[in-house]
């Protein structure tokens, strides 16, 4: 049924765009789905027992929302190397989830970024392409990172730095960061602001 979308109105085959409003997989995708490169809606990787993702070499972009949750056996993202845009991010209830570093190509994320009750997830290295390129958080309406045992996040500290008025809300809470100087040159937060239950020893 999913590969047929391929076959169908949906399908763009110059553009290789595939426009549907939730492309949801609980399995690896079908190999005619790798040379798929935009997806004009959003894709849901749920409730997958395998320890990797693989599949889409070329997409480059997801203009609604990327969902990874639910992997119960989910070690580490592999599957999308030419990722550069995507609306809202969600990583969520991955309890062996290590690493984001499948997500280095990823330079935009237009809407939402949250990381939430991903217990193994230390680090987020994997986004620092993402940090580097993306000018600033005018875009973002959320950030939330919640119950994942991330000890750094310097990577998201030129977001801050470049955008000192964040229009959306911050939510940080529960992680095991030590301190917030990721955040330093923050000036105003348009929404909600929570930044508790870490081991911060210094809000500077």
């Amino acid at each position: 049924e999913q590969q047929g979308l391929l076959y169908s109105p949906f399908y763009d085959p110059l553009t290789a765009t595939l426009i549907v409003g939730t492309l949801s997989l609980r399995a690896p995708p079908p190999p005619s789905f790798s040379g798929l490169r935009r997806i004009q809606g959003n894709l849901s990787l749920e409730r997958d027992q395998a320890e990797e993702f693989t599949g889409f070499p070329v997409l480059d972009s997801i203009s609604g929302s990327l969902t990874i949750a639910n992997n119960a056996r989910l070690v580490t993202l592999s599957g999308f190397p030419a990722l550069g845009e995507v609306g809202t991010l969600l990583l969520q209830r991955n309890p062996r989830l290590e690493s984001v570093s499948g997500l280095s190509a990823l330079q935009t994320v237009r809407r939402d970024l949250r990381l939430n009750q991903c217990p193994r997830l230390q680090e987020i290295e994997g986004l620092r392409h993402h940090v580097r390129f993306l000018r600033s958080l005018e875009s973002l309406t959320s950030l939330t990172i919640r119950n994942c045992p991330i000890t750094s996040a310097e990577s998201l500290q030129p977001l801050f730095a470049n955008s000192p008025d964040f229009r959306g809300g911050i939510r940080i809470t529960n992680t095991e960061l030590q301190d917030v100087r990721f955040m330093a040159g923050l000036r105003h937060v348009e929404s909600s602001f929570y930044v508790s239950e870490n081991l911060l020893n210094s809000l500077e």
